[in-house]
Protein backbone atom coordinates (compact mmCIF):
# COMPACT_ATOMS: atom_id res chain seq x y z
CA UNK A 1 0.00 0.00 0.00
CA UNK A 2 1.02 4.09 -0.63
CA UNK A 3 2.13 5.54 2.24
CA UNK A 4 0.09 8.43 0.99
CA UNK A 5 -3.04 5.97 0.85
CA UNK A 6 -2.44 5.32 4.80
CA UNK A 7 -4.66 7.55 7.51
CA UNK A 8 -2.11 10.55 8.70
CA UNK A 9 -3.45 9.52 11.98
CA UNK A 10 -2.66 6.13 12.01
CA UNK A 11 0.59 7.03 10.42
CA UNK A 12 1.84 9.08 13.49
CA UNK A 13 0.42 6.17 15.88
CA UNK A 14 2.52 2.99 14.16
CA UNK A 15 5.41 5.43 13.45
CA UNK A 16 5.97 6.21 17.54
CA UNK A 17 5.43 2.30 18.00
CA UNK A 18 8.40 1.25 15.27
CA UNK A 19 10.75 4.27 17.17
CA UNK A 20 9.82 2.31 20.26
CA UNK A 21 9.86 -1.33 19.08
CA UNK A 22 13.49 0.10 17.12
CA UNK A 23 14.69 0.93 20.41
CA UNK A 24 14.09 -2.05 21.71
CA UNK A 25 15.00 -4.23 19.56
CA UNK A 26 11.81 -5.72 18.74
CA UNK A 27 10.99 -4.75 15.63
CA UNK A 28 10.16 -8.10 14.22
CA UNK A 29 8.17 -8.92 16.76
CA UNK A 30 5.94 -6.41 17.26
CA UNK A 31 5.07 -6.74 13.60
CA UNK A 32 4.09 -10.42 13.84
CA UNK A 33 2.20 -9.40 16.81
CA UNK A 34 0.54 -6.64 15.26
CA UNK A 35 0.03 -8.98 11.44
CA UNK A 36 -1.61 -11.14 13.54
CA UNK A 37 -3.98 -9.03 15.25
CA UNK A 38 -4.92 -7.76 11.86
CA UNK A 39 -5.51 -10.88 10.75
CA UNK A 40 -8.25 -11.49 13.65
CA UNK A 41 -10.15 -8.16 13.14
CA UNK A 42 -10.51 -9.01 9.50
CA UNK A 43 -11.63 -12.76 9.73
CA UNK A 44 -13.88 -12.22 12.72
CA UNK A 45 -16.56 -9.51 12.01
CA UNK A 46 -17.54 -9.12 15.33
CA UNK A 47 -14.51 -8.09 16.63
CA UNK A 48 -13.90 -5.78 14.02
CA UNK A 49 -17.44 -4.33 14.65
CA UNK A 50 -16.84 -4.33 18.45
CA UNK A 51 -13.79 -2.07 18.27
CA UNK A 52 -15.33 0.02 15.48
CA UNK A 53 -18.46 0.62 17.98
CA UNK A 54 -18.69 4.12 19.39
CA UNK A 55 -21.26 3.04 21.78
CA UNK A 56 -18.65 0.19 23.38
CA UNK A 57 -17.33 2.32 26.46
CA UNK A 58 -13.49 2.51 27.03
CA UNK A 59 -12.85 0.51 29.75
CA UNK A 60 -15.13 -2.20 28.47
CA UNK A 61 -12.61 -2.32 25.01
CA UNK A 62 -9.83 -2.48 27.37
CA UNK A 63 -10.74 -5.17 29.72
CA UNK A 64 -11.88 -7.37 26.00
CA UNK A 65 -8.43 -6.45 25.01
CA UNK A 66 -6.43 -7.66 28.14
CA UNK A 67 -8.83 -11.08 28.26
CA UNK A 68 -8.28 -11.55 24.60
CA UNK A 69 -4.62 -10.31 24.28
CA UNK A 70 -2.55 -10.22 27.52
CA UNK A 71 -0.86 -13.61 27.21
CA UNK A 72 -0.69 -14.00 23.35
CA UNK A 73 1.24 -10.36 22.62
CA UNK A 74 4.12 -8.51 24.28
CA UNK A 75 3.73 -5.74 26.96
CA UNK A 76 4.64 -3.33 24.49
CA UNK A 77 1.96 -3.91 21.93
CA UNK A 78 -0.57 -4.42 24.84
CA UNK A 79 0.25 -1.49 26.22
CA UNK A 80 -0.15 0.52 22.63
CA UNK A 81 -3.58 -1.23 22.42
CA UNK A 82 -4.77 0.25 26.01
CA UNK A 83 -3.21 3.93 24.57
CA UNK A 84 -4.95 3.88 21.58
CA UNK A 85 -8.05 2.79 22.90
CA UNK A 86 -8.23 5.24 25.82
CA UNK A 87 -7.20 8.06 23.06
CA UNK A 88 -10.60 6.61 20.83
CA UNK A 89 -8.21 5.30 18.16
CA UNK A 90 -9.27 1.82 18.36
CA UNK A 91 -11.10 2.27 15.14
CA UNK A 92 -7.62 2.67 13.32
CA UNK A 93 -6.45 -0.37 14.13
CA UNK A 94 -6.34 -1.98 11.02
CA UNK A 95 -4.95 1.13 9.48
CA UNK A 96 -2.46 1.91 12.12
CA UNK A 97 -1.06 -2.12 11.26
CA UNK A 98 -0.96 -1.45 7.42
CA UNK A 99 0.62 1.96 8.72
CA UNK A 100 3.29 0.18 10.83
CA UNK A 101 4.35 -2.41 7.96
CA UNK A 102 4.54 0.70 5.60
CA UNK A 103 7.17 2.85 7.66
CA UNK A 104 8.80 -0.57 8.57
CA UNK A 105 9.29 -1.24 4.80
CA UNK A 106 10.37 2.34 4.37
CA UNK A 107 12.99 2.48 7.13
CA UNK A 108 14.55 -0.63 6.01
CA UNK A 109 14.56 0.85 2.29
CA UNK A 110 12.27 -1.57 0.68
CA UNK A 111 9.33 -0.80 -1.57
CA UNK A 112 6.37 -2.31 -3.21
CA UNK A 113 5.62 -2.06 -6.80
CA UNK A 114 3.28 -3.39 -9.45
CA UNK A 115 4.50 -4.04 -12.98
CA UNK A 116 1.23 -3.79 -14.98
CA UNK A 117 1.96 -6.26 -18.80
CA UNK A 118 -0.33 -7.35 -21.41
CA UNK A 119 0.48 -11.03 -21.15
CA UNK A 120 1.81 -12.93 -17.71
CA UNK A 121 5.47 -12.25 -17.36
CA UNK A 122 7.82 -14.94 -16.95
CA UNK A 123 9.71 -15.59 -13.49
CA UNK A 124 12.98 -14.84 -15.09
CA UNK A 125 11.27 -11.61 -16.80
CA UNK A 126 9.83 -10.82 -13.46
CA UNK A 127 13.09 -11.08 -11.58
CA UNK A 128 14.94 -9.10 -14.03
CA UNK A 129 12.81 -6.12 -13.98
CA UNK A 130 13.25 -6.30 -10.17
CA UNK A 131 16.70 -6.39 -10.37
CA UNK A 132 17.08 -3.40 -12.47
CA UNK A 133 14.40 -1.16 -10.39
CA UNK A 134 15.82 -1.91 -7.34
CA UNK A 135 19.38 -1.03 -8.75
CA UNK A 136 18.11 2.09 -10.46
CA UNK A 137 15.88 3.46 -6.85
CA UNK A 138 18.82 2.19 -4.73
CA UNK A 139 16.06 -0.22 -2.62
CA UNK A 140 14.89 -3.59 -2.44
CA UNK A 141 11.90 -3.73 -4.63
CA UNK A 142 9.50 -6.19 -4.36
CA UNK A 143 6.90 -6.12 -7.58
CA UNK A 144 3.68 -7.57 -8.28
CA UNK A 145 2.22 -8.46 -11.41
CA UNK A 146 -1.07 -7.82 -12.94
CA UNK A 147 -2.12 -8.64 -16.29
CA UNK A 148 -4.84 -5.82 -18.90
CA UNK A 149 -4.43 -7.34 -22.11
CA UNK A 150 -5.76 -3.48 -23.04
CA UNK A 151 -2.25 -2.18 -22.85
CA UNK A 152 -1.49 -4.19 -25.70
CA UNK A 153 2.37 -4.87 -24.80
CA UNK A 154 5.24 -3.61 -22.94
CA UNK A 155 4.26 -2.75 -19.47
CA UNK A 156 3.25 -0.64 -16.69
CA UNK A 157 5.35 0.27 -14.00
CA UNK A 158 4.30 1.68 -10.40
CA UNK A 159 6.73 1.75 -8.13
CA UNK A 160 7.82 4.12 -5.07
CA UNK A 161 5.27 6.92 -6.21
CA UNK A 162 6.52 6.87 -10.02
CA UNK A 163 4.98 5.74 -13.09
CA UNK A 164 6.35 4.35 -16.10
CA UNK A 165 4.49 3.83 -18.95
CA UNK A 166 6.33 2.04 -21.50
CA UNK A 167 2.78 0.40 -23.06
CA UNK A 168 2.22 0.15 -26.46
CA UNK A 169 -0.90 1.84 -25.90
CA UNK A 170 0.70 4.39 -24.97
CA UNK A 171 3.41 4.36 -27.33
CA UNK A 172 0.38 4.35 -30.35
CA UNK A 173 -1.60 7.17 -28.23
CA UNK A 174 2.07 9.56 -28.69
CA UNK A 175 2.75 8.30 -32.34
CA UNK A 176 -1.58 9.46 -33.40
CA UNK A 177 -0.92 12.66 -31.34
CA UNK A 178 2.41 13.50 -33.49
CA UNK A 179 1.35 12.89 -36.28
CA UNK A 180 -1.94 15.00 -35.42
CA UNK A 181 0.54 17.76 -34.64
CA UNK A 182 1.97 17.40 -37.70
CA UNK A 183 -0.50 17.80 -39.80
CA UNK A 184 -2.02 20.43 -38.32
CA UNK A 185 1.46 22.06 -38.52
CA UNK A 186 1.73 20.99 -42.65
CA UNK A 187 -1.65 22.53 -42.66
CA UNK A 188 -1.10 25.94 -41.08
CA UNK A 189 2.73 26.11 -43.03
CA UNK A 190 0.68 25.39 -46.25
CA UNK A 191 -2.00 28.04 -45.63
CA UNK A 192 0.81 30.78 -44.45
CA UNK A 193 2.70 29.55 -47.61
CA UNK A 194 -0.35 30.48 -49.74
CA UNK A 195 -1.46 33.39 -47.72
CA UNK A 196 2.28 35.33 -48.79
Amino acid sequence: MAGEQINAIAQVYAGALLDIATQDDVVDDVSTQLNAIGEIVKADETFASFIDSPVIGINKKKDSLDKIFSNSVSELVMNFLMVITEKGRLSLLLSIVDAFAFLQDQRAGRVLGTVITAVDMSDAELEYLTVKVSKKLDKTVTLTTEVDPSILGGFILKVDGTLIDGSVKRGLKRAKSQLVNASISATLNTAKYLTE
